[in-house]
């Protein structure tokens, strides 16, 4: 496992440059498919011009495509270069959880952001954090990297998309600094202040995604008890007798119960979307 000594840095991710680090760094964003995309409505113009099925049309279809194979090269080419740049003099990177999904439905950024390539970044950063020892967190969804100053804590409540700077109302801070610094600045500070993912026992978590797994965390039950997890949606209440009439006396039995699968051909895809109820049952002495 590589070790990497790098410092902590804070990505934030945007439309008008591809992302500003903590540091003071600024990646501009080339915009790929909007410098050819004079080129390609017109190639795409020609395309519909010719006749279905003959040879012209075969040919104006691959001049097309070999110019968005050049968009995705290039967009490619550029998030390849700046993830492995992070991956390899960054110990931990700090990012924002994005709803990219969601954001591509307003038809108005919709081009701009799919240019920019955030879940492609996001994807490759992730998997070249595991080849060079950096390390990835991820902040909140809601968490609001813009409007809080980075220096004081004070939120502006106001501020909108159309605000570049962010002006600190506190009069003991009256801090004035870029918008998108400022939210690199807190996700950067998150590094220190938010512990890795725990779960509910308060311990670390399996961490299987992980090049290096941590200790699965202590199994708390009541003495002389054993937990019996099964999937019993199809058994009879006769054989759910005859399992507990199987326990040792002073054993504690789960069975978990399950609703019908609506999709059986899919059970492997959607099984987590099924609910369960589990309740437990105390073994009476024999």
């Amino acid at each position: 496992m590589p070790v990497n000594n790098g410092p902590t840095v804070g990505v934030d991710l945007g439309v008008k440059t591809l992302a500003t680090l903590s540091d003071g760094i600024v990646i501009p964003n080339h915009r790929h498919l909007k410098r050819r995309l004079t080129k390609i409505k017109r190639l795409q113009r020609a395309v519909s011009r010719r006749k279905k099925g003959s040879q012209n049309r075969k040919k104006a279809v691959r001049t097309l495509g070999k110019e968005y194979r050049k968009v995705g090269n290039q967009r490619a080419n550029t998030v390849h270069q700046f993830t492995s740049q992070l991956a390899k003099t960054k110990s931990v990177v700090v990012l924002e959880d994005l709803n990219v999904a969601g954001m591509l439905k307003n038809h108005r950024l919709a081009l701009a952001i799919s240019d920019v390539g955030w879940g492609a970044f996001r994807r490759q950063l992730t998997y070249k954090a595991a080849w060079y020892g950096c390390r990835v967190i991820v902040a909140d969804r809601w968490f609001t990297s813009s409007k809080t100053c980075c220096r004081c804590g004070w939120v502006d409540e106001q501020l909108t998309l159309a605000d570049r700077t962010f002006r600190c109302q506190n009069p003991a801070c009256r801090q004035v600094m870029d918008r998108d610094l400022n939210a690199a600045t807190n996700l950067a500070q998150l590094a220190g202040s938010s512990p890795d993912r725990i779960n509910a026992c308060g311990e670390g978590s399996a961490g299987l995604g992980r090049p290096a797994q941590v200790k699965l965390p202590s199994v708390k039950q009541e003495p002389n008890c054993r937990t019996d997890s099964r999937w019993c949606g199809a058994r009879s209440p006769l054989l759910q007798q005859s399992m507990l009439q199987s326990r040792a006396p002073g054993t504690c039995v789960t069975i978990r119960e399950r609703t019908p699968h609506l999709y059986p051909w899919r059970r492997a895809e959607t099984a987590s979307v099924v609910r369960s109820t589990t309740f437990q049952v105390n073994c009476r002495d024999v």
